[in-house]
């Protein structure tokens, strides 16, 4: 959510470097390289003294094993790392995309070792087994961003299923057995998932963010000594799909993907005094499904299979939530048995780097089980084809806009 490094961002991505080919062909402001360079250009003192540049996993798995290591997963799909040589791009960190904005010293400063999901990272050391309680060797697997170890979590480890991850914000993954090339896309990364295989991913940066946001500002309007985001779903599910023509885009952290702009803001158009808070609250889940809707047309059209989509995470919580989804997009919805993917899917990594199971696709099969299925209502795809139509003009219309708005 940390966009500080947009300008950065923008200056990576007119370097047109050859391994932008394997991420939509931009950089994110969202990622690490920006936010890096952000940082190198404000805090110049704490750059030079910083040693090691690491994310979360590999600092709580250097406490660990006492060893610098990062993912695979974390590396190809945010770091621009590739494990083999294509397309005139060589083997590891982007040194030629460093080099082109003097950020090339921060690969000194980047793990040598890089270790795929499921596989050893090395064994638990003296000092942290005491502190844990456990007993020395144990161990240490790799697991990988929470979204990609949600997708291992629910078995979606072949093409033809898209793993629809919410919470804060929605990731939307899927895997080939090809690389396949679009801009609208964050990808394809290799080997990030499964070896020998590519994972395309796209995402929304604010849905449940967008309906707390809501929920926080709506304060006491709805009913007192119920959970609010029960009270939430019934309001919403008393206004009728379409939410009367009330429309909003879901950009309250900009737009992710497939359009890629951090400029784009949140909005709410075509109120009037017959609309009450059900309405908005409506608007907002519809708004969420038609972003979902724009990523998996994306998808289509680079001829993506997709014939079932598995979700998991808080906004499945919201039985209201998931049928709008499954209604927009016409396309079932399944969830799995155990709710938290992402800790079933760091559990699977850990199975398979115990040599439990030979490879993740084994420990879906036994430790991954599909619970219910929310099928797609036909009667309100063309209601919701016209909500569509109109979400995706009005991002169109107001796009020149946003740039001026983000420029006070």
């Amino acid at each position: 959510m940390d966009l500080r490094g947009t300008e950065q961002a923008r200056r990576l991505t007119d370097t047109h470097d050859p391994v932008l080919r394997y991420c939509g062909e931009d950089v994110p402001a969202e990622w690490p390289f920006p936010k890096l360079l952000w940082l190198k250009e404000h805090e110049p003192a704490l750059w030079e003294r910083a040693a090691h540049i690491v994310e979360q996993m590999s600092w709580l798995t250097y406490r660990l094993t006492g060893t610098w290591t990062t993912p695979l997963n974390s590396a190809a799909a945010k770091w621009h790392y590739r494990s083999s040589a294509a397309d005139g791009v060589p083997t590891g960190w982007p040194v030629s995309l460093l080099n082109a904005v003097d950020l090339k010293d921060a690969v000194d400063k980047l793990p040598e070792t890089i270790v795929p999901m499921g596989g050893k990272a090395g064994e638990l050391i003296t000092h942290a087994a005491q502190e844990l309680g456990l007993r020395p060797g144990i161990s240490i697997s790799m697991s990988g961003i929470d979204a990609h170890a949600g997708m291992v979590g629910m078995n979606v480890t072949a093409p033809g299923t898209l793993a629809l991850i919410t919470g804060t914000s929605t990731c939307q993954l899927a895997q080939s057995r090809k690389a396949v090339f679009d801009p609208g896309l964050w990808g394809p990364f290799e080997d990030a998932v499964i070896q020998g295989e590519w994972t395309l991913e796209a995402g929304q940066s604010s849905t449940g963010g967008t309906v707390r946001w809501l929920l926080d500002i709506l304060g006491g309007k709805l009913q007192q000594g119920e959970d609010r985001y029960v009270a939430a779903d019934a309001a919403a599910a008393a206004v009728a799909p379409g939410a009367d023509g009330l429309t909003i885009l879901d950009y309250w952290q900009g737009s992710r993907t497939p359009i890629k702009d951090p400029q784009a803001c949140g909005t709410i158009w075509g109120l009037t005094s017959a609309h009450g808070v059900g309405h908005l609250l409506r608007a907002v889940y519809e708004a969420t499904a038609y972003g979902n809707r724009r990523i998996l047309d994306m998808l289509q059209g680079m001829n993506v299979p997709t014939n079932q989509i598995l979700a998991c995470g808080g906004g499945t919580r919201s039985k209201l939530w998931l049928q709008i989804l499954a209604d927009v997009a016409q396309l079932p919805i399944a969830l799995t048995e155990v709710p938290d993917a992402v800790a079933l899917g760091s559990a699977m990594c850990a199975a398979v780097g115990a040599n439990a199971f030979p490879d993740l696709a084994s420990a879906g099969t036994a430790m991954v089980h599909t619970g219910a299925v929310i099928e797609p209502d036909p009667t309100t795809r063309t209601v919701y084809d016209e909500g569509y139509e109109l979400y995706c003009e009005t991002y169109t219309q107001l796009a020149p806009l946003f740039q001026r708005v983000k420029a006070h």
